[in-house]
């Protein structure tokens, strides 16, 4: 279960960075600027990402985790749960 959650983790992840890669060297290409105002617009697209990755991290996990209690079976107590049961010794 443990690697399911990482495997959908590391895919949101991924395109998260992906996306930014992309959107980063299109904006380069094709609006050149000053290197001051690249360096500029290159730290704010970091920061941008870097947000987004966080929450994307934090939502998927939420999913995961909510999902994660609402499939697991529910814990049983010691008692027995059938009334007409008689317990052995």
């Amino acid at each position: 279960m443990k690697s399911l959650k990482l495997d959908t983790i590391g895919k949101a992840a991924g395109l998260v960075a992906i996306g930014s890669v992309i959107g980063t060297a299109v904006g380069l290409l094709f609006a050149p600027k000053k290197g001051k105002e690249t360096r500029k617009d290159i730290a704010n697209s970091t920061r941008e990402f870097t947000t987004d990755l966080k929450e994307t991290i934090k939502g998927e996990y939420a999913n995961l985790t909510k999902k994660n209690v609402q499939t697991s079976p529910a814990k049983t107590s010691n008692n027995h749960s059938r009334k007409n049961e008689v317990p052995t010794v």
